[in-house]
């Protein structure tokens, strides 16, 4: 099940697996404006989608859209369709997402 996540000591300690090597800083910038949802399997954090919201103008309308960062499923728990459930709930909740420097495994 995803869920939107504002547990700032449970997002760092999944953090601190996935990125070992990032700063406090780093990590602490991830908690400003953003929605975190979590994907979790047995009451921990299996995945994570960083969303920071904002509005593209355009002439004709305005856009809720979604900077996506941070879309991440650990190896041992790929396979079992969290990223794209987690990406479901994005597009559910923005119609227009981005996201830069992708892997070959996003």
């Amino acid at each position: 099940m995803i869920t939107e996540s504002t547990d700032a000591a449970e997002l760092t300690a999944f953090f601190r697996k996935v990125f070992p090597a990032e700063s406090e800083k780093v990590i602490a910038w991830r908690y400003r404006r953003a929605i975190h949802l979590v994907w979790k399997r047995h009451d921990e954090i299996a995945g994570h989608m960083g969303l920071k919201p904002v509005v593209i103008e355009t002439p004709e309308a305005s856009l809720s859209a979604a900077w996506i960062f941070d879309w991440v499923v650990p190896p041992a728990h790929r396979g079992q369709s969290g990223g794209m459930k987690l990406m479901k709930e994005a597009r559910e909740r923005f119609p227009l997402t981005m996201g830069v420097q992708l892997t070959a495994a996003s």
